[in-house]
C-alpha cells in the first residue's frame, strides 16, 4: 500500500512531502493555524488554494487544517479503495473528489465513468455537469461490464501510442457485485487496477467492511486504502493492515484516514 501525496503542515507556503519523482507546492490564502479551527465547505477550501495544480482533487482537511490532495498526474498511489462500515461516508468522499475536480478543471481535462449501487445518488451531479460524465450506470446492469471493457480498451490504446490527453476517473461506488460478474470481466478489471493509473485511468472504488472481509482477494489488488469508520476492532485491524490505527474512533460520515510515511493521517470531509 502506498500513501497519497500530502501537503507539509509546517509551512504557509505548503510543500508536498518529498517524493522520488518531484516536489510540488500549493500556496494557501490563509495559514494552517487559521484553517484548523474552521469547518469549511469544499468551495471555501478551493478558494484558499488559487493555484491548485490541474487534475488535482481535494479529498478533505487534515486535523491541522491542511488539505489532502490527490494528483491524477502522479501514478504512485495506484488504484484506490475506500473501506468502512455502511453509512461511514464513502459515497460522500467520492462525491467530494468528483466535485473538486469539476470545480477546477475543464471537461477536456477530466472525465468520469461511474458505476453505483444507487446511481440516483449521482444523478443530480451528472445532470448539472453532463459534459464531464462518460457513463453513469448501476453496477447491477449489463452496462457495468461494458464500461469496464471500454476503459480497458482505452488503457490498451494508450499503451500502444494513443495520446494520454486527459484523466479518466472510474468510480465504482459499491464493489459488491464484482465477484458475480463473468470471469473475463473480473480479469479485465484486475488488469485495469494494475495498469490504469500509469495511463491516467484511475479506478477508485468503495466497499463496505463486511463485504470487504469476504472479498480480500479484491481488496488486496488495490494499492492505496482510505479507511472510514469500522466499529469492530478486529475488522478494522485486518482492513487497515495496522494495529495502531483505530478505525472505530473515526467519526462516521465525516472522517477518514490514510497511511502516510508509516503513520496515519486522519482527515475530515468538507462541510
Amino acid at each position: 500500500m502506498i500513501e497519497l501525496p500530502i501537503v507539509d503542515t509546517n509551512k504557509t507556503d505548503l510543500q508536498f512531502v518529498e517524493s522520488p519523482l518531484s516536489m510540488k507546492s500549493v500556496q494557501m490564502g490563509i495559514s494552517p493555524e487559521q484553517l484548523a479551527f474552521q469547518s469549511l465547505t469544499l468551495e471555501e477550501i478551493l478558494n484558499q488554494i488559487p493555484n491548485l495544480p490541474a487534475e488535482t482533487a481535494v479529498l478533505g482537511l487534515g486535523e491541522d487544517g491542511v488539505p489532502l490532495l490527490f494528483d491524477l498526474r502522479d501514478a504512485r498511489p495506484g488504484s484506490i479503495l475506500i473501506l468502512g462500515d455502511k453509512f461511514c461516508g464513502k459515497t460522500r468522499l467520492l462525491m467530494t473528489m468528483t466535485d473538486s475536480l469539476i470545480m477546477r478543471n475543464q471537461a477536456n481535462e477530466v472525465k468520469f465513468a461511474v458505476l453505483s449501487g444507487k446511481p440516483e445518488q449521482w444523478k443530480s451531479l451528472k445532470q448539472a455537469n453532463p459534459e464531464y460524465f462518460l457513463h453513469l450506470n448501476s453496477n447491477y446492469e449489463r452496462a457495468a461490464a461494458t464500461t469496464i471493457l471500454e476503459l480497458c480498451d482505452l488503457v490498451e490504446a494508450r499503451q500502444h501510442g494513443q495520446a494520454v490527453d486527459r484523466s479518466v476517473v472510474f468510480i465504482l461506488d459499491g464493489m459488491d457485485t464484482l465477484p458475480y460478474m463473468d470471469f473475463g470481466i473480473r480479469m479485465n478489471f484486475e488488469w485495469l487496477l494494475k495498469e490504469g493509473p500509469a495511463l491516467k485511468v484511475w479506478p477508485v472504488a468503495s466497499l463496505d467492511s463486511e463485504s470487504a472481509l469476504q472479498q480480500m482477494h479484491w481488496v488486496n489488488q488495490f494499492r492505496t486504502r482510505l479507511i472510514g469508520s469500522i466499529s469492530q476492532e478486529g475488522h478494522g485491524r485486518e482492513l487497515s493492515l495496522s494495529n495502531e490505527m483505530k478505525p472505530a474512533e473515526l467519526v462516521p460520515g465525516q472522517q477518514f484516514a490514510v497511511r502516510l510515511n508509516r503513520t496515519w493521517l486522519k482527515f475530515h470531509l468538507p462541510e
